[in-house]
């Protein structure tokens, strides 16, 4: 793996992908199912009174929509689904393969072209990426029930007491020996499935050229190859054409400033022509090649944040909330308010300037208590100079900024987080902020410090 992981991207084949890329897309392939499943299931859960029928039928819904999916990319992109996601597509095998490369050369359009499936191949190719997964599934699941069967009763001795049995009827007969020969051949024919799988991707790696990748592939004719201009090309020709169509009288394209149709007409074109229609429903089956990489991207997003420990601190903080705890500013009075200050008394104004004098020597006092008690003059020193902490009233040295961006020794304010009050302690030394990632062990007497990032200076 660290090879193929140290691998150039020009040294790679520009036609063959490699076998790494194909099974990536096999196995999203194969993740598409149980995802939804999990997900209605989970929503079926809440509103069975709509849901619970879907996801009883759920095999049989996304098998048909899989197969109206997998049409509309086989037949206009050669490709999977996922394929296509990876950039992947399927080409014919043509018989005289030795001289492919020179006539690539010299016409690729034209051999591009003929490399492209028939009708025949890709109705095969849905069938089998349909019908492959859902058996697979179907006899997964029945295999696991006759197993579960067998740790309660032994098979074999279940085999021997129904046929011997005259009382059983020749249909219930026919049935238990239906399940008795499946589960004794399906372990079988799983390992020589798997075997032959294994044996096509050893023959791929080495000789990507003129091999299969699958015994599917082989036996259909086809094989492996990635997207290029031309199939670009030709889905935007796909796209001028339907475009054309929809434009007045059909004679091509037209520019929405020549084009005096209004925009409910347009809608009623789309809706009431089979043109339209047929360009709805491409869009729409296109715009999933745009949903996947997104529903993966949210997929990892909140896997990230579930796992992630800065969601449970939130949590236990109480969010916003708790991280602005403290530290809101008083509101300011309302006009009305002011109103009814400016007709006060004289000794009513004598009251609020002794109020506010009385305010100003508390915040003094909760200035010099979070600056440690440093006389006022060196307190003033250190918010003038950057440079030195706050905390020891030195140059800073091994620095380190918290939460709010005050920079610090490490020391000094790893000792001071962690010997602080259950009261008091757990907020910036400065600003007298809460930190979000400071917790108080009640067993220890002591702050769990966090958050703390080392800079280089």
């Amino acid at each position: 793996m660290d090879y193929f992981s140290s691998l150039n991207a020009s040294a790679l084949d520009p036609d063959s992908p490699t076998l790494f890329e194909l099974i990536s897309a096999h196995e999203l392939s194969d993740l598409i199912g149980p995802s939804l499943r999990y997900i209605l299931t989970h929503y079926a859960q809440r509103h069975p009174r709509y849901l619970l029928r879907l996801a009883t039928r759920f095999d049989e819904i996304y098998a048909a929509a899989t197969a109206a999916v997998e049409y509309h990319h086989l037949k206009n992109w050669n490709s999977t689904f996922t394929e296509k996601f990876y950039g992947v597509k399927r080409v014919r095998v043509l018989p005289s393969a030795g001289q492919l490369p020179r006539a690539r050369h010299a016409a690729p359009i034209m051999v591009d072209n003929m490399r492209r499936l028939t009708h025949t191949q890709v109705l095969l190719s849905v069938a089998a990426a349909v019908l492959g997964p859902y058996l697979r599934e179907k006899m997964d699941a029945k295999y696991e029930t006759l197993k579960a069967r067998a740790l309660v009763r032994n098979m074999d001795t279940e085999y021997v007491r129904i046929m011997s049995d005259e009382n059983v009827t020749w249909t219930e007969k026919f049935w238990f020996l239906r399940d008795y020969v499946f589960f004794k051949v399906y372990p079988a024919f799983t390992a020589t499935r798997s075997a032959i799988t294994l044996l096509f991707y050893l023959s791929y790696m080495f000789n990507r050229q003129s091999s299969a990748h699958s015994l599917l592939d082989w036996l259909l004719g086809f094989k492996y190859s990635r997207l290029n201009a031309n199939d670009y090309d030709l889905a935007d020709k796909r796209a001028g054409i339907v475009s054309q169509d929809l434009s007045p009288g059909g004679s091509g394209p037209s520019d929405d400033d020549d084009d005096n149709t209004p925009l409910l007409g347009r809608l009623i074109n789309l809706v009431t022509t089979q043109t339209g229609r047929k360009q709805i429903r491409g869009a729409a089956l296109s715009g999933l090649s745009y949903a996947l990489p997104t529903a993966m991207f949210l997929l990892k997003f909140l896997e990230w944040w579930s796992a992630s420990d800065f969601a449970h601190k939130l949590a236990a903080t109480g969010g916003r909330r708790g991280m602005l705890e403290g530290n809101l500013p008083t509101p300011l009075p309302s006009s009305l308010e002011k109103s009814k200050v400016e007709q006060v008394d004289e000794d009513d104004e004598e009251e609020e300037e002794e109020e506010q004098e009385k305010e100003k020597e508390e915040e003094q006092e909760v200035s010099e208590k979070v600056s440690i008690n440093l006389p006022r003059e060196t307190y003033t020193k250190i918010v003038r100079d950057s440079r030195l902490c706050p905390l020891c009233a030195e140059p800073v040295t091994n620095a380190t900024a918290i939460e709010t961006g005050v920079v610090f020794c490490y020391p000094c304010i790893y000792k001071h987080l962690e010997n602080g009050t259950s009261e008091d302690g757990g907020r910036c030394p400065v600003t007298g902020t809460r930190l979000l990632q400071c917790r108080y062990n009640a067993d220890r007497e002591t702050w769990d410090v966090g958050g703390l990032r080392r800079l280089m200076i």
